[in-house]
C-alpha cells in the first residue's frame, strides 16, 4: 500500500525543512538585531542631558577609558603653545547628591602615558623632568568643593607630582546627567580646567625660554559603578 505521508525532510518550495527553519531563525536574529540597532539610534538622537541634581542616583563613579581626557599646554620660546596628554587617567567619584560638596574625588595618571605626539621629546620630558622610577605616577586629590551656581563650581585639592606636594584649584563645569543611551548605565560629564607653576614640582628646566605656566584642560564622563 502506497504511503501519502511526506518524508520528514520533503522539500519545500526547493528547501528542505531543516534548512527552511535554519533560515527563519537567521532572519529573525537579524530582524531583532534590526529592531535593537533601531532603538538605539532612537534612543541615541532623543538622548537629552539633565543639569539637575537630585535625581542623580549616589555610589561611586569611575571614568570611561574612552571618554576622559587631560590635556597641557605651555609656550614654547614663545612661537606657540606646546601640547600634550595623558593617555591614562583614572578617576574615582563618590557622590551623594544630598551633599554633594562633601563628594570624595581622586585623580590618578601615569606619567608614562605622556603623549606630546613626539617620540623624542616624550623620552626628554620623562627623563629629563619627570622622576619616572621614583614618581610613576600624578595623583590629585579634591579637598573642597564650591558651588558658584547649579551647573559651575571650584575644587580645590592637593595634587602630588614629581615627589612634590602642592595645592591646585580647577574651575568645573558639569555638563549634565544622563542614562547613556547605548549602555543603559548613568553616566555624568565634566569640563574642568586649571593653571599651576611646574617650577613648583622640580620641573622648572628651561625657564623662562619655555614657559613655566601649565595650563589643564580636563574633560571626563563618570559611569556608575554596577
Amino acid at each position: 500500500m502506497q504511503s501519502h505521508l511526506s518524508a520528514p525532510c520533503a522539500p519545500v518550495s526547493g528547501i528542505s525543512l531543516p534548512r527552511f527553519a535554519l533560515i527563519v531563525a537567521f532572519l529573525a536574529v537579524v530582524s531583532l538585531s534590526a529592531c535593537t540597532k533601531i532603538e538605539q539610534g532612537l534612543a541615541v538622537l532623543s538622548h537629552d542631558v539633565s543639569t539637575r541634581i537630585a535625581p542623580i542616583p549616589a555610589g561611586v563613579y569611575h571614568s570611561d577609558p574612552d571618554h576622559v581626557f587631560v590635556h597641557f599646554s605651555l609656550w614654547h620660546l614663545d612661537y606657540s603653545q606646546f601640547t600634550g596628554r595623558f593617555d591614562d587617567v583614572a578617576i574615582a567619584l563618590h557622590f551623594d547628591p544630598s551633599a554633594p560638596t562633601q563628594s570624595q574625588l581622586d585623580v590618578d595618571i601615569p606619567v608614562a602615558s605622556l603623549n606630546s605626539g613626539s617620540a623624542a621629546i616624550d623620552g626628554m620630558l620623562k627623563t629629563e623632568f619627570f622622576d619616572l622610577k621614583a614618581h610613576p605616577s600624578i595623583r590629585f586629590t579634591a579637598n573642597t568643593t564650591t558651588l558658584l551656581d547649579a551647573q559651575t563650581g571650584q575644587i580645590e585639592g592637593m595634587l602630588e607630582m614629581n615627589g612634590r606636594t602642592h595645592p591646585l584649584l580647577l574651575e568645573v563645569v558639569f555638563n549634565g546627567y544622563a542614562k547613556n543611551p547605548l549602555t543603559g548605565v548613568p553616566t555624568m560629564g565634566f569640563s574642568a580646567h586649571g593653571e599651576l607653576d611646574r617650577s613648583d614640582w622640580g620641573l622648572g628646566k628651561w625657564v623662562p625660554a619655555v614657559g613655566k605656566t601649565v595650563r589643564l584642560q580636563i574633560e571626563a564622563e563618570l559611569v556608575l559603578d554596577p
